[in-house]
């Protein structure tokens, strides 16, 4: 029986460690995700000012509508590569981003400069918040703001 009592000290300990580690890796998880998610925030907003930049445009700008294609899909491909985001979830939003940005007015053939207050430029805008507030949503759900602060992968 002494051994025993000896040997729960030890126990107590090692589940305290791995408690603490378990909190510890969570934690420097869920800031990386922060900051990854925190970048593609910044970069939707700089991509939905150039998508309003070029729709306002006198002119068809090539070089531009190419890069606006270009972020579209970075961005897409920076959400897929966060395991904490179900990016299924994010489908419905990025279609109807990428619709609302390059469905119209995004070709040459097409082009016709929009006003600052044109619907076009309302649905960009609109469906960019739409998709930070999904994005925003997704966070919260790998990473809840209460204990333990972090949703298990298979209960997602």
């Amino acid at each position: 029986m002494a051994g025993w009592t000896e040997a729960v000290p030890w126990i107590v300990a090692a589940l305290g460690w791995g408690a603490t580690h378990l909190f510890s890796e969570a934690r420097e998880r869920r800031k990386e995700v922060r900051t990854q998610l925190d970048k593609v925030l910044e970069r939707l907003a700089k991509l939905e000012e150039a998508a309003r930049d070029f729709h306002t445009a006198e002119s068809f700008d090539q070089k531009k509508s190419l890069s606006i294609l270009s972020d579209i899909d970075r961005i897409q491909r920076t959400l897929m590569r966060l395991t904490a985001i179900q990016i299924n979830n994010l489908v419905p939003v990025i279609i109807l981003y990428r619709r609302a940005i390059t469905l119209q007015n995004l070709d040459k053939s097409s082009f016709k400069k929009q006003d600052a207050s044109s619907e076009m430029i309302s649905e960009i805008n609109s469906a960019t918040q739409d998709f930070e507030d999904e994005i925003e949503t997704q966070y919260r759900i790998a990473y809840p703001p209460k204990f333990p602060y972090f949703t298990l992968p298979w209960k997602r």
